[in-house]
């Protein structure tokens, strides 16, 4: 499990291209909970599903 204060530099240390694609219909895993990622990961692309 990753410790809250470390996920930013965890986030920050992956170097795979990543392209976030969440759903508006999944509530688990919104895409407002999905918009913090892109931020600290380098490579990431957030392209919210309609």
């Amino acid at each position: 499990m990753i410790d809250s204060c470390e996920f930013p530099t965890t986030l920050g240390a992956i170097k795979a291209r990543v392209i976030l694609m969440p759903c508006a219909q999944n509530l688990c895993f919104p895409p407002e909970n999905n918009a913090i990622g892109p931020g600290q990961m380098p490579t990431a692309t957030l392209r919210p599903h309609a």
